[in-house]
């Protein structure tokens, strides 16, 4: 959360010294949250930015934030979310993550979303929507 989101979500109370952080009720014209980014810890980041651009056609870039950044791969999926993918390591991991995808699909909308696995084990349900909604 950023420190103006918190600012919005959070007082400080005067009454109290000002120490104390006081929940604010949100108005209806409050700003919705979305998430920015979404990070894997992976066995194989390269390998992984191919299965998932065999399997699902996402286009991977690879980065480094910094000199001293660890090298891995990442692609913008819609609404501003970006998936990265960092090889996992004493530190990080591998984990087991559940992901939910929804995917033009230009044949119409399909009855059931799709469960599919990526070499990590983690799961991807891909849901498909009509390419006119």
């Amino acid at each position: 959360m950023t420190i103006s989101a918190m600012a919005r979500k959070t007082q400080v109370s005067q009454a109290t010294g000002g120490g104390h952080l006081t929940p604010v009720t949100p108005s209806r014209h409050a700003p919705t949250m979305q998430i920015s980014y979404l990070v894997l810890y992976v066995t194989d980041p390269e390998a992984s930015a191919a299965w998932y651009t065999d399997a699902l056609g996402l286009r991977f870039t690879e980065e480094q934030h910094g000199v001293n950044g660890p090298v891995h791969y990442s692609t913008a999926l819609g609404g501003g979310t970006v998936l990265e993918l960092f090889s996992a390591g004493d530190d990080h991991p591998v984990t087991r993550t559940r992901i939910g995808l929804v995917v033009p699909d230009p044949f119409g909308v399909r009855p059931a979303p799709t469960l599919i696995t990526d070499p990590d084990g983690n799961r991807i349900e891909v849901t498909a929507r009509a390419a006119s909604a």
